[in-house]
């Protein structure tokens, strides 16, 4: 049985209660019940856009130049503050999409790899 899941990160760097029980599920999945585990996620820290951990299949979709320079200004929390602050005013019209243009790219991801693969089962987390 094929599954995707469609989650912010894999593996999770943020550990909360809905990162945590969907890690475990994935990999439960992938090991316990020998299911074919995909996960599409974003690329936050420059992960490769492909990887395989444990069995499961990630594709991450590639961050836009705006996340990038937010990103490098981690040492400039001023500037990186403005920016943001920059960035919630301008899409305060879309919220709760801060970048509509990331979302965009998971959505054709996300698109792309349904199309190309036979799933049974798709499961998407939010948090």
């Amino acid at each position: 049985m094929k599954v995707l899941f469609l989650t912010r990160s894999y593996p999770n760097f943020n550990r909360s209660a809905t990162t945590l029980c969907t890690k475990r599920l994935i990999e439960c999945m992938a090991k316990q019940f020998d299911f074919e585990v995909h996960c599409l996620c974003y690329q936050l820290n420059g992960e490769k856009l492909e990887d395989n951990i444990g069995g499961i299949n990630i594709v991450r979709v590639e961050r836009t130049p705006w996340m990038v320079l937010v990103g490098l200004l981690e040492k400039q929390p001023k500037i990186q503050n403005f920016l943001l602050k920059i960035q919630k005013l301008i899409t305060m019209f879309f919220f709760p999409c801060i970048d509509p243009f990331m979302y965009l790219r998971y959505k054709t991801c996300a698109n792309d790899l349904v199309q190309s693969n036979n799933y049974d089962i798709i499961i998407a987390e939010h948090h």
